[in-house]
């Protein structure tokens, strides 16, 4: 049987996996790096992008990787990418040409007719 090969890592994926233990897991014990290193190997692979990391803020309630590989530490890494990508978006008015303002013709004055008030009976027999 052939054995298994670990496969190899650029010399980036190697910082930014340290960055993201030492960032994210700040009180790692030494038994338990390379188990985080290669959770966060595995979080390099669906969002490669180191700036992506650096601006993801670490939550003080995390003790392990495995919180961000499961479903809702996905939704948060998920949300946190589009709010990047809407962050990033520019969202300054369009230039627009001027509009001409029209001369306006002044209100029309208008009378108010003061009606006597209906009695019932003067609304029964319909008149106005």
């Amino acid at each position: 049987m052939p054995k298994k090969t670990k496969p190899k890592r650029t010399r980036e994926q190697q910082q930014l996996s340290q960055l993201i233990v030492a960032k994210f897991v700040p009180n790692c014990a030494s038994g338990h790096w390379a188990k985080q290193r290669a959770m966060a190997y595995k979080l390099i692979e669906k969002y490669p992008d180191k700036d992506f990391w650096v601006s993801l803020p670490a939550n003080d309630e995390v003790y392990s990787l495995n919180y961000y590989l499961c479903e809702t530490g996905l939704q948060y890494l998920e949300s946190h990418k589009i709010s990047r990508e809407y962050t990033k978006q520019s969202f300054e008015p369009m230039a627009s040409k001027p509009e001409e303002k029209k001369a306006t013709e002044p209100t029309k004055k208008f009378e108010v007719n003061y009606c006597k008030k209906k009695t019932r009976m003067d609304f029964l027999r319909g008149e106005e």
